[in-house]
């Protein structure tokens, strides 16, 4: 398999993590920064996170979706990958983008494979 260096993965701690794809696309994992102990400071605000096009949550522990509407308000049209309970939850927090996924699939949204 290709392995492109263009792509940029920043952990930020715990289960959170920032990827850049070589197309410019920023894609959040597990949205939780302010209260994470383990997140640099510097990246604890929305504003820091910049630009988010894909959000994706794992599964709603509040070590993993903490920050989900803070991050949502600051980036209104990105799309939440999610199994269906976390659909509703980012819809409840504001959410218009939603993209529903089962536990072992698989799908292609914005040219990436998820």
């Amino acid at each position: 398999m290709s392995l492109n260096r263009d792509t940029s993965i920043t952990y930020l701690g715990h289960a959170t993590i920032l990827i850049e794809t070589p197309n410019g696309k920023r894609i959040l994992i597990d949205p939780w920064t302010t209260g994470n102990p383990a997140c640099p400071p510097e990246w604890k605000s929305a504003e820091r996170l910049g630009r988010i096009d894909l959000i994706l949550l794992t599964h709603l522990h509040s070590d993993h979706v903490g920050d989900l509407g803070t991050v949502l308000q600051a980036n209104p049209d990105a799309v939440v990958v999610a199994i269906f309970e976390g659909i509703a939850y980012a819809q409840s927090l504001g959410a218009k983008n939603v993209q529903p996924m089962n536990k072992g699939g698989g799908i292609d949204l914005e040219g990436i494979r998820i």
